[in-house]
């Protein structure tokens, strides 16, 4: 037998390498369409057992099949349905001989070897040449599609629908309305003359198409499918994400990722001795992963829904699934949107784990995550990168709090950062200048060693309730950037704090003395003013997107 892994990679290339909605949402439905579609339809045709296959989910598959051959003659078929349907995504596919090896043995193996094909890289066609036109949409890519072979690619590329169109004749008709696709979205006319457009590449028309016609007819494809068995008419997608837009034209971007899963699988094995059981243990496993992601989020959703927080455009979800979300709100919301996720995800996972009864304690998946807030217009790419740079520094957090420490359960962490209009301003070199003025990243749940991102917002919740004086916040992040220039002015500078404390009304005393601590301003020592107010710059960053508009 012969183990064999398919991972979709570069997803952030090929989602994300455009600003347009309508294409971004067509590469998250295409990806979806192919992993949950059109590969289990591949593995069937070539005859491997639903027993054999390990998982398929988040653009990622494992399966076990006959031999080398088989495994061949797979790679092949699917490679050719990734270019048909979604042309420029990439694909890592390997395979090993397992031979009588265990399955968690057999899985190390292929790890290794699905790691070598990665780091080969990828072909890239050299656009720099004066007789290459570039697509119109992506800039990346040579056109190959312009109006006058607009609807024979369209005539074309729909085949490629018809197998699963035909079983789902009989539900929605769908094979009669992809025949008349450019009469009733007239997408021709969408693409070329109001984006006045005058050609593009294979990858964006498919997008292209997915987006505006193809999602429509299958409703039981990726997170969408989930999303609108919930709420139904509720939503109601936006055609801009400057459609979500608030203070000052600001949008949210989140993207959370699941925390130890490897360590989870490996303490997993050593809780079995027969393979088969493994093998349905790891099946069942990124079912209930891909499904508490999922319903985790739409539970959050929900709850913000009926707490009037959202619109009826509640967000754009771009990636949704396996342990991962990726998604847009409104700049007031997505730092709730994510902690709320973050939370419910670790509480499911923590009961899922508590379910295993495993020997080692601290293996628990858990969710961390990175939120950027950041101008509409900013290029989604860069979006991406900078939370994904905040992600990892969440990670990054909580891997060095949990570090040789034996603890029953592990939390997630959250790191954030609000980037203005210029999107590609380097977070790591920015902090080193306000080390002793920032906080982040914070622990989703209580910790002691660690601050709780709740407290954060709670505080600047109730500095907003309070009517606080935001030129004073202003002040004490004056005064905590002039101890980091000049430590000899810290008693002058702390008498200078008491001082406009003494002004406050009694509401807003007592929330600053409970923020700075009132034993501190007991103590008045010269280091005082060091040792207080180290989330200030926390607190006036996410000021204006925390509790409304205050």
């Amino acid at each position: 037998m012969y183990l064999v892994s398919v991972e979709t990679v570069k997803i952030k290339d090929f989602i994300f390498n455009t600003n347009k909605l309508k294409t971004i949402r067509g590469a998250s439905f295409l990806l979806d369409y192919l992993n949950q579609v059109v590969v289990t339809d591949i593995l069937k045709k070539n005859h491997v057992e639903d027993k054999d296959v390990l998982y398929i989910a988040a653009g990622n598959a494992k399966f076990y099949c006959k031999d080398k051959e088989v495994a061949k003659k797979i790679e092949i078929e699917i490679r050719e349905a990734y270019n048909n349907f979604a042309p420029d995504s990439k694909l890592a596919i390997s395979y090993i001989d397992a031979g009588n090896e265990k399955v968690w043995v057999a899985m190390d193996k292929l790890a290794k070897e699905t790691n070598i094909v990665k780091n080969k890289g990828f072909s890239k066609i050299n656009l720099d040449l004066p007789f290459i036109q570039r697509c119109d949409i992506c800039c990346e890519n040579p056109v190959e599609i312009k109006k006058e072979n607009f609807n024979e690619t369209l005539k074309n590329y729909v085949k490629n629908f018809e197998p699963y169109l035909e079983r789902e004749k009989s539900k929605n008709n769908a094979n009669e309305k992809l025949k008349t696709l450019n009469d009733r979205y007239k997408i021709e006319s969408q693409i070329f003359d109001k984006d006045k457009i005058s050609g593009i590449c294979p990858s964006c028309f498919a997008k292209y198409i997915a987006a505006n016609l193809i999602k429509e007819d299958f409703q039981e494809i990726g997170f969408y499918s989930d999303f609108k068995k919930e709420f139904k008419d509720e939503f109601k997608p936006v055609d801009s994400l400057e459609e979500y837009k608030l203070k000052k034209s600001f949008i949210g971007f989140m993207y959370s990722d699941g925390d130890s899963v490897g360590e989870f699988l490996k303490n997993a094995k050593e809780n079995f001795q027969d393979e088969a059981k493994y093998k349905e243990f790891i099946k069942t496993f990124s079912v209930t992963l891909d499904k508490h992601t999922k319903g985790s989020l739409i539970e959050v959703l929900k709850e913000l829904r009926g707490e009037n927080k959202l619109d009826e455009h509640f967000g754009e979800f771009l990636i949704v699934g396996g342990d991962d979300v990726c998604a847009v709100f409104p700049g007031d919301i997505v730092m709730e949107v994510s902690t709320r996720f973050q939370e419910r995800f670790n509480d499911k996972m923590k009961d899922y784990y508590k379910t295993c009864n495993f020997k080692k304690n601290g293996s628990n998946i858990t969710s961390s995550g990175g939120v950027v807030i950041a101008k509409a217009k900013t290029p989604m790419y860069y979006l991406f990168d900078q939370s994904l740079t905040l992600q990892k520094n969440a990670k990054k957090k909580r891997y060095e709090t949990y570090e040789n420490k034996n603890v029953e359960f592990k939390n997630g962490f959250i790191d954030f950062a609000v980037i203005g209009s210029e999107g590609t301003v380097n977070i790591a070199e920015f902090r080193k200048r306000i080390k002793n003025l920032i906080q982040r990243p914070y622990s989703i749940e209580d910790i002691d060693s660690c601050k709780k991102i709740n407290s954060l917002v709670q505080l600047i919740e109730d500095l907003k309730t309070s009517n606080f004086p935001k030129n004073k916040l202003r002040m004490y992040y004056d005064l905590k950037v002039e101890i980091e220039k000049n430590p000899n002015k810290s008693i002058e500078n702390l008498f200078s704090l008491i001082n406009t404390i003494v002004k406050l009304d009694s509401e807003q005393k007592e929330l600053i003395l409970s923020w700075i601590g009132k034993e501190n301003l007991n103590n008045s020592q010269e280091d005082t003013l060091k040792n207080i107010l180290n989330d200030i710059f926390d607190v006036i960053e996410l000021y204006d997107f925390v509790g409304g508009s205050k």
